[in-house]
């Protein structure tokens, strides 16, 4: 369920007067609270020992695996067993979804930290005092209104890729904790941040396809064990999205192969397409219960109560229209019964490729793949807003599309844990050590079901059969069967389907809510008043962009009128 807290950056020499409960610690350097227990209780930890208090809030799937290893009685002494033998590098044997605290009581030294790839985060803000900071992104947004100062900086990477980036939010004053980052702070106001795990695609030429499919089998199989196998631990029934893809797909299929039955599907897509019609099939096929939410029409989407309701979740970290459709199914379900929420994320690109294996330059970013808007793209060349250095533009596409806009868009609810095998870190890691050659396109994955899983190659991948051969055409790759019948829609002969999440239909198809953006737009774009240059590019945006980039400005928007004064 996260916590909160503020420490106080003070060198007076103090004599400790500490409090300690169930959910609160509190010394005259240090309050932190606890909001309430999660999901997974046992998997959390909140304790003292010799002098140093330790916090773990989240769900560790591998945490029976560590205790047997350390033959410890209880998690709670394998964790401070690992810690004690290796205080900087123990938390790289930690699988799962975590952030937590160590503080040392007699130093007042804090450190926080994050999982591998931030599937939680933290936020916090810097006073002249105070170092204030929370899981939770509202109660750090909402501090102090007077003192959310816009980073345009920020305003230009939203509205070009779909999400703030890196360490940033959309104020100067707030900012959230890496990926993989420990950040120690003591009384004299120094700050240090150290990484102990960091995305380097190190690929591994003994590495060929046959070898790459038995390890994909291997440690995919470990990975959906580990999942599913915490939800049984609690007594949850399962969770787990389906859709036309491949990803989803396969995270069902292990799970029934390997003996799990209590599955729950979902699906949310319009209906009569591809994303209704394969996952009713494939439920039907392997006897799971399925949820089906029609996104007919777009309903909610557009209206100003559920783009503010979905902000005040998000704090404008992610694109509103990458978390519309699934918080418009999430929204009424009954969480309580369920555990983990299973999930396909990024299964294409990790077994596949997530852009070119060539050098990034932060001036020419016009050949990226995966951006959601270039018409602002140049603005983000000029004012050289992407200083991190990056290896290559898959790695920094890995980083930032993948785990700041794609993973972050399902940190919406605090009490449903987001899980996907292929961010599984030993399942991750491997894949990146894949030659790049044998990883791009679609091949690999393709022939990893065809020779392992040859039961999910019977469904196309939203509508292409898997194994298919495709041909480059304009820089796009085209299945073989599907060239005819792109020519028929061309001329209009055949019907084009909608998709999953056919925002520009929705859109033009309905004058309501033409007019509810308009209206949104037109009520809020004077909040960019002082930002004469911003404001133009949003009206621009917004006044030629497609839905999709319409929906990037009024994000930003509602951001600054939810938590901004200025």
């Amino acid at each position: 369920m996260g916590f909160k807290g503020k420490y106080l950056f003070s060198n007076k020499e103090d004599t400790i007067n500490m409090k300690f409960s169930d959910l609160r610690y509190e010394d005259k350097n240090l309050v932190i609270e606890k909001n309430g227990k999660g999901k997974f209780f046992n998997d959390e930890l909140f304790f003292i020992n010799e002098n140093k208090l330790f916090i773990l809030d989240g769900t560790i799937l591998n945490n029976s695996e560590l205790i047997s290893e350390s033959n410890e009685e209880t998690w709670e002494k394998t964790y401070l067993k690992l810690y004690k033998e290796d205080s900087q590098n123990f938390l790289s044997k930690l699988r799962g979804n975590f952030v937590g605290i160590i503080y040392d009581i007699k130093n007042k030294k804090l450190t926080l930290f994050t999982d591998q790839l931030k599937n939680k985060n933290i936020y916090y803000t810097i006073t002249d005092d105070n170092f204030i900071f929370s899981t939770n992104p509202e109660d750090i947004f909402s501090l102090d209104k007077s003192k959310n100062k816009l980073d345009v900086e920020a305003a230009y990477l939203l509205l070009t890729f779909g999400g703030t980036l890196e360490k940033r939010t959309l104020f100067k004053n707030i900012k959230k904790l890496s990926y993989g980052t420990l950040m120690e702070l003591d009384q004299f106001k120094n700050i240090k941040e150290d990484k102990y795990y960091r995305i380097e695609i190190e690929e591994d030429s003994t590495i060929n396809e046959n070898k790459a499919i038995e390890k994909i089998e291997e440690l995919f199989t470990q990975a959906v064990q580990r999942e599913y196998k915490k939800d049984s631990e609690y007594g949850y029934i399962h969770l787990t999205e389906l859709s036309a893809g491949r990803d989803s797909r396969m995270n069902t299929w292990f799970a029934k192969k390997m003996g799990y039955d209590n599955i729950v599907n979902i699906t949310f897509s319009q209906t009569n397409e591809l994303d209704e019609k394969i996952p009713k099939q494939i439920t039907s096929d392997l006897k799971n219960e399925w949820i089906f939410k029609s996104l007919d029409n777009g309903i909610g989407i557009f209206d100003e109560k559920n783009i503010e309701e979905i902000t005040k979740i998000t704090c404008g970290e992610v694109h509103y229209g990458t978390v519309a459709h699934s918080y418009n199914i999430i929204k009424y379900l009954n969480l309580d019964i369920f555990g983990l929420l299973h999930s396909g994320q990024l299964g294409d690109v990790v077994i596949g490729n997530y852009g070119n294996n060539t050098s990034i330059i932060s001036n020419n970013l016009s050949n990226m793949d995966y951006v959601y808007s270039k018409k602002l793209l140049k603005k983000v060349e000029e004012k050289a807003i992407i200083q991190e250095q990056y290896k290559t533009e898959e790695e920094f596409t890995y980083v930032n599309r993948g785990i700041y806009v794609t993973n972050g868009s399902y940190l919406l609810f605090p009490e449903m844990l987001v899980v996907s095998p292929f961010l599984d870190i030993d399942f991750f890691n491997f894949c990146l050590k894949i030659p790049y050659n044998l990883r791009k396109d679609k091949v690999l994955y393709d022939n990893w079901i065809l020779k392992k899983n040859k039961e999910m190659a019977k469904y196309t991948h939203n509508g292409r059969k898997i194994g298919e051969k495709e041909i480059n055409i304009l820089g796009r790759t085209i299945p073989l069967s599907q060239i005819f019948p792109k020519i028929l829609k061309k001329l209009k002969i055949l019907k084009n389907e909608k998709g999953m999440n056919p925002f520009d239909s929705w859109y033009s198809e309905n004058i309501s809510y033409r007019d509810s953006l308009n209206s949104y737009f037109k009520n809020n774009i004077s909040r960019l008043d002082q930002f004469k240059e911003l404001k133009n590019d949003c009206t621009i945006l917004y006044e030629n962009g497609n839905v999709r980039e319409k929906l990037q400005v009024i994000g930003l928007l509602a951001t600054l009128k939810l938590y901004s004064t200025n």
